[in-house]
C-alpha cells in the first residue's frame, strides 16, 4: 500500500492511501489478418499493439501558480520546487515526475493508469473528509449539512459552535483540496478556490464568508454566540 499526501497552508488532509489495480483490454481484431479465425492467433497479433498505444498514451497535467502556493505549500513545502518533489515522493503510480516551472505552476505527465489511480485516488479522499463531517452531531435538531456547488467553487455548511475541531478540519480545509486537486487532474486550467459559507445551523443566519486559500487559523466558536 503507497502513503500519499497533500498540503493545505495549515494541515495535511487526511485520506488514507488505496491501492490499484488496472488490466489492459484487447484490441479488435485486426481486418489485415488473413481468415481471423485463431483466438489464439488474433490475441498474438493485436495485443502488442494495444499495448502499444496505451503505453504512449499521457496526459499533462498543469497545477496552476495559485493553487500551488495556496494549497500544496506547507512548513515542509516552501518553494514550488519542494511541493513538486512532495508529489514525485507519492509513488511511480500517482505522480513519478513533477517539475516546477518558473511562474510557479507545476507540471506532471501521467498514463491513463496514474491519471485513472490519482482520480480515484482524491474522489475517495474526499468522500472520507465528507463521511468524517456527517458523523459529526449538533447539540440539538437539525443536524450538520453542507452542499457543494456542482462546479466545486462553492461550499455551503451548516453547523453550531459545538463542532468537533476533526469534523470542521474536513468539511472546510480537506473538502476544498481534495476537489481542487480535482478540478486539474480533470483538465481544469487556471486559479482554483473555493467560496465558503458558514450559517448558525439553529437560527440560518450567516456567520462567516471567506476563500479556502485565506482560511482561518482556527475556528472561532464565540462567532456563534451562546
Amino acid at each position: 500500500m503507497t502513503n500519499r499526501h497533500h498540503h493545505t497552508p495549515r494541515i495535511a488532509a487526511i485520506i488514507i492511501a488505496i491501492t490499484f489495480a488496472f488490466t489492459l483490454p484487447l484490441s479488435a481484431c485486426d481486418p489485415a489478418t488473413p481468415s481471423a479465425k485463431s483466438p489464439t492467433a488474433q490475441s498474438q497479433n493485436t495485443t502488442p499493439k494495444k499495448k502499444q498505444a496505451d503505453k504512449s498514451k499521457t496526459h499533462t497535467i498543469t497545477f496552476d501558480p495559485f493553487f500551488v502556493q495556496h494549497f500544496m505549500f506547507s512548513k515542509q513545502f516552501t518553494t514550488a520546487e519542494q511541493a513538486a518533489k512532495g508529489l514525485e515522493e507519492q509513488g511511480k503510480d500517482a505522480f513519478p515526475k513533477a517539475d516546477a516551472q518558473p511562474d510557479g505552476s507545476i507540471t506532471t505527465t501521467l498514463t491513463d493508469k496514474q491519471l485513472n489511480n490519482d482520480i480515484d485516488w482524491y474522489t475517495k479522499g474526499r468522500q472520507q473528509s465528507i463521511d468524517l463531517f456527517k458523523q459529526a452531531h449538533t447539540s440539538a435538531p437539525p443536524d450538520y449539512h453542507y452542499q457543494l456547488s456542482k462546479d466545486g467553487r462553492e461550499l455551503t455548511v451548516w453547523l453550531d459552535k459545538n463542532i468537533a475541531q476533526g469534523s470542521y478540519m474536513a468539511i472546510l480545509f480537506d473538502i476544498p483540496v481534495t476537489t481542487g486537486y480535482l478540478y486539474y487532474l480533470h483538465g481544469g486550467t487556471g486559479p482554483w478556490d473555493v467560496h465558503v459559507t458558514i450559517n448558525n445551523v439553529h437560527t440560518g443566519q450567516t456567520i462567516q464568508q471567506y476563500l479556502a486559500s485565506q482560511a482561518p487559523d482556527d475556528f472561532d466558536r464565540n462567532t456563534f454566540g451562546d
